[in-house]
């Protein structure tokens, strides 16, 4: 069996050599696309005994790494389709796993000698003979297994899944979760439920005589054509110019793909409303698609010469649709896509079980048990389980002291939750918060869901009791958003804090210039997928654009990245009100009439502001991807840092700003202490930011702007800014 398509997943995740423009490889990132429209909903699975056992697991050498473990589940819900069976599906990532013991210890490389993967089945919790998580029911078509781990550090894990045919079928960015040290009981990872086909065909076409100018050799005498996408699962299928399959014509150079027509095992028609990013391969001679030259540019996809339909015309005939570049998983490139016409259909099909509920169109698992547990069962995350089971402990206010529950211990005292310190809490995770409340006890389990996005959900760790206030809980990581704290009790409805933790990017990343690992993936505050008007759309060239908006802070200082690129007499510039709806600062860039000094002159522009409740306060920006990291000001004319105090006279600060023009990154810092002289309040800030990429005098204005903009009156108006708590953090 061939396992190249694992390799070029590898390079994606974590790098290899990038192939020449003629070369028969493949750096395949379509295998990873970000289409969040097809993603359900993430799996929460059930769970089971929640006991801390000491046990030994390999770490990979002859040793054996005794300790308490944490039994790590994951499923995938084949439920709607029913296409899968034993062993199909494999769960991969950044771990490696010995079957002998049955457990995992992480691992950087997913390279098929990395390997055996964890495969998953239907067939019944290991406790009853077979291979899946507890708390599994055979034959249910939801696909699972169970690993053990032993944190002996806090470790973040990535993850995915590939189909029979080592293929990526993960829908989505790569999957990641935290487990701290010492973390014991049960970890259900977040899993996938397969999206129900829809009704939708769609039809694309490549004109081989119209192939962007870098790929003109490509002819359907010497090479084979392949495409592949989230369509099927990044299987590649061979296209023939035979007028066959939906074919126009034999003959003619044009390669045509309609989907109905080349449905695979595990492949359907669309839904309205999904995204589909698909890219072209070439070989020569018996190449492995695998291996092949894929139709992109500088890693992203070429639209030149790709047209798309789908059967949503009228009495379903085909309607054209745009072809559009949509970013991939890792945000750092882009594929070929388009989206499917139609409004998304609401309500669950099929219908969601019983520990399900409909949310949208997708079924999440309950925290409650329906029908309700009867005699002295408790519910724990959905299921019914004897109170010995349970394993639980509930706390006596009056004596301060941990009594085991038993069945004969008579009604517990109701639980309430009251609020939560502190009230925020890093977004890349690990940071401690205390539930407050009466009656909490460490054994509820804790959830934690992103208000911004309500498929990032984690549980709270490490659970303690807080004597006279609640239980204390680790905090997993989340988007720098508000989030809602649930607590379940063993009995009746979860207790919960809506949006009541605010979930802050604190971080110290290096600025060199380089948007790197070094940056928490959490601190990722924004994509522009718009095409850039000062580019050139036939062949792509990057030389005038703003795709990412990073922002951290730490103790010290604040943060900025900007993942783009600027020609040498245009500017990246970014505007900062530090204290939103105070009423201090400039009332927008084109209130700036300081024109002397490079920096100066590209910071007053045409923009203006459509918020009157914002006022900058500071703004940096880099000339042609200049940087200045000196002491010496007079330095900074070409990049750098400017206050608002004096708007026809910018007042320069002390800043670092270093741009990169081969990595297309700028990076930026200032001391807290410059924008917040008299110290940041103890209840926080609200920062707002914004970026724009302009001319050097700032007379002319592109269509790249960061954060994207809703709702923009006018091209040159910003109307939506990135809004950041700023808190005071202790060294």
């Amino acid at each position: 069996m061939r396992h190249t398509g694992l390799l070029a997943l590898y390079c994606l995740l974590f790098g290899c050599g990038t192939p020449s423009q003629n070369a028969n490889s493949v750096t395949d990132v379509g295998g990873l696309s970000d289409t969040a429209s097809d993603v359900t909903a993430a799996f929460d699975g059930l769970a089971s005994d929640t006991t801390t056992t000491a046990d030994a697991v390999s770490d990979g050498s002859d040793a054996l790494v005794k300790g308490p473990f944490v039994w790590l589940t994951f499923a995938i819900d084949d439920s709607a389709n029913q296409t899968f069976t034993d062993g199909d599906m494999q769960w991969t990532g950044s771990f490696a796993w010995d079957q002998k013991t049955n457990s995992i210890t992480y691992a950087t490389s997913w390279l098929p000698t990395d390997g055996p993967f964890v495969a998953l089945y239907d067939d019944g919790p290991q406790s009853a003979g077979g291979n899946e998580k507890e708390g599994a029911v055979k034959g249910d078509h939801i696909f699972s297994n169970q690993v053990k781990f032993v944190a002996t550090k806090d470790t973040v894990f990535e993850y995915g899944a590939l189909n029979e045919f080592n293929n990526w079928m993960w829908v989505g960015a790569n999957g990641t979760f935290t487990i701290f040290q010492g973390q014991g009981g049960v970890f259900d990872v977040p899993g996938m439920k397969l999206k129900k086909f829809g009704t939708v065909d769609a039809k694309i076409t490549l004109d081989t005589k119209a192939l962007n100018k870098s790929f003109a050799s490509w002819n359907t005498n010497d090479y084979k054509f392949f495409v592949k996408g989230t369509l099927n699962q990044w299987t590649p299928v061979q296209l023939l110019d035979d007028g066959l399959k939906g074919d126009a014509a034999a003959g003619d150079g044009v390669l045509t793909f309609v989907l109905k027509q080349n449905l695979g095992k595990h492949d359907g028609p669309l839904t309205p409303g999904d995204e589909v990013q698909f890219t072209f391969v070439t070989t020569q001679g018996d190449t492995d698609p695998a291996d092949g030259q894929e139709y992109k540019s500088g890693g992203n996809g070429l639209p030149d010469g790709v047209l798309v339909w789908t059967d949503t015309g009228d009495g379903g005939a085909w309607q054209s649709i745009p072809v559009i570049l949509a970013k991939d998983s890792k945000g750092k490139t882009l594929n070929t896509a388009f989206d499917v016409p139609g409004t998304p259909p609401s309500g669950c099909d099929p219908t969601c079980a019983l520990d399900e509920d409909c949310v949208g169109s997708q079924c999440v698992k309950k925290v409650t048990c329906d029908p309700p547990c009867t005699g002295t069962d408790h519910c724990v995350l959905g299921l019914c389980k004897p109170a010995a089971d349970a394993d639980a402990s509930t706390t006596d206010a009056d004596a301060g002291t941990t009594d085991a529950l038993t069945a004969d211990t008579g009604p517990a005292a109701t639980p309430t939750l009251t609020g939560i310190t502190p009230t925020w809490t890093p977004a890349k995770g690990g940071g401690t918060v205390t539930l407050l409340g009466a009656n909490l006890d460490p054994a509820f389990p804790v959830t934690f869901t992103s208000v911004a996005d309500a498929t990032m959900t984690g549980p709270g760790g490490n659970p303690q009791v807080v004597a006279g206030q609640g239980i204390s809980v680790t905090v997993p990581p989340l988007p720098p958003r508000s989030a809602t704290v649930s607590v379940q009790p063993m009995t009746g409805a979860p207790l919960t804090l809506a949006a009541g933790l605010d979930v802050v990017p604190v971080d110290t990343p290096t600025v060199d210039g380089v948007l790197g690992s070094d940056w928490n993936s959490m601190s990722l505050a924004a994509i522009n997928n718009l095409l850039s008007n000062w580019d050139n759309a036939s062949d792509l060239t990057k030389t005038n654009e703003m795709n990412q908006l990073w922002i951290a802070y730490d103790a010290t200082n604040l943060y900025v990245g900007v993942k783009g690129t600027s020609e040498p007499l245009n500017a990246m510039a970014c505007y900062l009100d530090v204290d939103y709806g105070s009423g201090t600062g400039a009332s927008g860039p084109s209130a700036i009439t300081d024109a002397v000094g490079a920096v100066d002159n590209a910071l007053g522009n045409l923009y203006t502001v459509s918020d009157s409740a914002i006022g900058v306060d500071f703004a940096f920006a880099s000339v042609g991807m200049a940087s200045f990291a000196g002491g010496d000001l007079a330095g900074s004319v070409n990049a750098g840092w400017r206050g608002m105090s004096k708007l026809n006279d910018l007042p320069w600060l002390q800043g670092v700003v270093q741009a990169n023009a081969g990595n297309a990154a700028m990076e930026a810092s200032i001391s807290l202490a410059q924008l917040y002289p008299s110290g940041i309040p103890a209840t926080g800030a609200t920062l707002q930011i914004a970026c724009v990429l302009v001319n050097g005098d700032g007379s002319a204005a592109s269509n790249q702007i960061l954060p994207p903009q809703a709702n923009q009156p006018s091209p040159t108006t910003i109307s939506t800014w990135w809004s950041v708590h700023v808190y005071p953090v202790s060294p």
